[in-house]
């Protein structure tokens, strides 16, 4: 296996796979492998800004943040949803779509929330109209909406704050 030559000195070499080597099984050759030199090196430029240098990209941009959305329902949802059970993360999904977002998951809870929901929405105005526009329909008592960091956004934050200077007051 050959090694491309690196575009920039930051960027390493990707190893170019040819179909024709020696050795090579259908397994091998099925799954997904880097391009090599066929990357040009403003892609990778880019793909960087996007995953690493932006944290909070807009709409359209490859990562979009997690949000945990959290909260109880009045007692007549309880009663509406025992007289007709309903699914409401599906009743979801199709609001968090139209704001350009998607539903990872949610689960019904025991204790202080009764629901509690993982979103991606593009930014934090998507994510506080999805928060509003629950508020507004009036089955839920209360509600919480928590930004969710990745361990490596959470990592970088840490770096960042130990460069940052800042001194407690004395």
């Amino acid at each position: 296996m050959e090694s491309a030559e690196s575009p920039t000195s930051d960027v390493p070499a990707l190893p170019v796979v040819s179909p024709a080597e020696p050795g090579l099984t259908r397994a091998a050759l099925s799954r997904p492998r880097n391009c090599g030199s066929l990357i040009p090196s403003t892609v990778v430029i880019f793909f960087l800004f996007v995953n690493v240098l932006n944290p909070r990209p807009t709409k359209g941009i490859l990562f979009m943040p997690y949000y945990l959305f959290q909260g109880s329902y009045t007692p007549a949802a309880w009663a509406g949803m025992l007289k007709k059970p309903q699914h409401r993360l599906k009743a979801i999904q199709g609001a968090v779509k139209k704001l350009g977002g998607s539903v990872e998951g949610g689960w019904l809870t025991f204790g202080e929330s009764d629901y509690v929901i993982i979103c991606r929405l593009p930014n934090q105005v998507s994510a506080a109209a999805f928060a509003v526009a629950v508020a507004a329909g009036g089955a839920v008592r209360s509600g919480k909406t928590t930004p969710l960091l990745t361990f490596e956004e959470g990592l970088k934050a840490m770096r960042q704050a130990g460069r940052s200077g800042y001194r407690p007051p004395r």
